[in-house]
C-alpha cells in the first residue's frame, strides 16, 4: 500500500505539494516574481490576501494581520517588541531552546 504525504504547518522539512512547480511557472510567466514589492501589482494582491484571510477566517477588522517570513522572524519580533525586561519560557524542544537562547541574548 502506498504512503500518501503528509502535510502540515510545522516548521521545518515538510512535503512540498506537487502542483507548486506549476504555481510558479505560473507565477514566473506572470512576472509576479520580478514585481516591486511597493507597486501597486503587489500591494493590490496583499490588500487581497488580507480581505480574504478576514473572511475566511472571521479575523475582527481591529486586528492586525502579519505577514512574516518565518518562525523564527516571528519569536524574534515578539520577544523584542513585547517582553521589555524578561520573559519566561517553556520549550520542549530545539526551536524552543533557540528562542530561549535567543531571549536571553538580547536581555
Amino acid at each position: 500500500m502506498a504512503t500518501l504525504p503528509t502535510y502540515t504547518f510545522n516548521p521545518g522539512p515538510a512535503a512540498v505539494y506537487p502542483e507548486l512547480r506549476q504555481y510558479l511557472a505560473d507565477a514566473f510567466e506572470e512576472g509576479w516574481l520580478s514585481a516591486p514589492h511597493r507597486g501597486e501589482r503587489f500591494t493590490s494582491l496583499v490588500r487581497h490576501c488580507l480581505e480574504q484571510a478576514r473572511l475566511k477566517l472571521n479575523i475582527p477588522q481591529d486586528y492586525t494581520i502579519l505577514f512574516t517570513s518565518s518562525a523564527t522572524e516571528c519569536w524574534e519580533i515578539l520577544t523584542q517588541s513585547l517582553t521589555p525586561r524578561r520573559s519566561f519560557h517553556l520549550y520542549n524542544g530545539s526551536f524552543g531552546q533557540k528562542w530561549f537562547d535567543y531571549a536571553r541574548a538580547l536581555r
